[in-house]
């Protein structure tokens, strides 16, 4: 597996006019230095892993890749601070600059595989508390 390091928050930080200037804060102000690197170093191995799998045509429902795509959206929660508000601007962000992907290594194909990823995860949790879903909800950023 390529191991190689994105460097996420200065994408971010371009990305100012998508956040309020109270969201800038809480997303760069509050996270010091060696949290982000925490941050990139995690969303750098989680998204390999992924890419792997991806790669090797693992089904959306095999439980490990099922487990990556829990802790690839665990990464993104920690990002976004559980903020609704900060998701969707970042949501936004990278549906008007499909290039990011490319530059996070997350291509369309990976952006989709995660989704169903995701969207599998959704299914699962709602099985295991015995609720009925007639749909999948899976937020995610579209690239």
């Amino acid at each position: 597996m390529e191991k190689r390091q994105i460097n996420l928050f200065p994408l971010l930080e371009q990305a100012a006019e998508y956040f309020t200037q109270e969201q800038q804060e809480k997303m760069f102000k509050q996270i010091g230095l060696e949290k982000r690197k925490q941050y990139v170093s995690e969303w750098s191995e989680i998204t390999a892993k992924i890419r792997v799998e991806y790669e090797k045509g693992t089904s959306p429902e095999n439980l490990d890749v099922t487990q990556l795509a829990k802790q690839w959206n665990e990464f993104v929660n920690k990002l976004t601070f559980e903020d609704p508000e900060i998701a969707k601007a970042a949501q936004r962000y990278y549906k008007e600059n499909p290039e990011i992907g490319e530059k996070l290594r997350i291509d369309k194909q990976l952006s989709e595989y995660i989704k169903r990823l995701l969207c599998h995860t959704v299914k699962f949790i709602f099985i295991l508390t015995e609720k009925v879903v007639s749909i999948c909800i899976a937020t995610t950023f579209s690239f």
